[in-house]
């Protein structure tokens, strides 16, 4: 096993606030941002944050939720949970939680609006639905690479069931993947993959290129 992926959230560079201060900061990014209230502090025993990982799938195809929630934990063999504050059902594995969201075309209100034109600037379509990744914070590597591995072969199972415009995002920053109805599925030439070899296995099913990032 290389070196793997930290199970960190680089993007932030915060090591000692509390968990209000996190979540404010989370929540004044970009615009398609919105549903980050989800992301869940964990404060060690020295008063240090350790923060999740988090990679979104964002995809223009229309998929019911509970079709979309029910394909996603047949293909990470997790457990439907259904949370007490009402919210809605999501996916559960030991090493992350999986959050589904949809869009119906029906539907036209202000959330929906400001989500699609968001996305649509940074990628160049408008989602209509996605999958929300919350990797565990505190983990070891070797939990961290399976659940990694775990979210990339999700992706790609993702993209061939439902054909379309998508894109995979990593820590609300980087985009690892990205797939079009021309060209299929192609993944960045991230030094990461490289130096996990269960990783670099999967994705050297598709093609790498340096992939724009317009969120960067």
């Amino acid at each position: 096993m290389g070196r793997g992926i930290a199970p960190a959230h680089r993007s932030l560079g915060v090591t000692r606030r509390s968990g209000e201060q996190l979540v404010t900061e989370i929540v004044a990014g970009p615009a398609y941002r919105r549903r980050s209230s989800e992301v869940r502090v964990t404060i060690d025993i020295n008063g240090a944050a350790v923060m999740p990982t988090e990679l979104h799938y964002f995809t223009d195809q229309v998929i019911r939720h509970r079709r979309l929630l029910t394909f996603v934990a047949s293909r990470l063999g997790a457990q439907i949970r259904k949370p007490r504050d009402g919210s809605p059902r999501y996916a559960h594995t030991a090493g992350m939680g999986v959050f589904c969201a949809a869009l119906p075309r029906r539907v036209r209100n202000r959330e929906r609006e400001y989500l699609e034109q968001s996305t649509a600037a940074s990628f160049g379509f408008r989602t209509r639905s996605s999958v929300y990744f919350q990797l565990r914070g505190v983990a070891s590597l070797e939990e961290s690479d399976h659940a990694w591995a775990q979210v990339l072969e999700l992706a790609i199972d993702l993209a061939a069931w439902r054909l379309g415009d998508a894109v995979l995002v990593f820590n609300r920053e980087q985009i690892l993947m990205r797939c079009t109805r021309a060209h299929g599925v192609v993944f960045d030439n991230w030094e990461a993959f490289a130096e996990t070899p269960e990783l670099a296995m999967i994705v050297a099913r598709c093609p790498q290129r340096t992939l724009d990032q317009p969120l960067l």
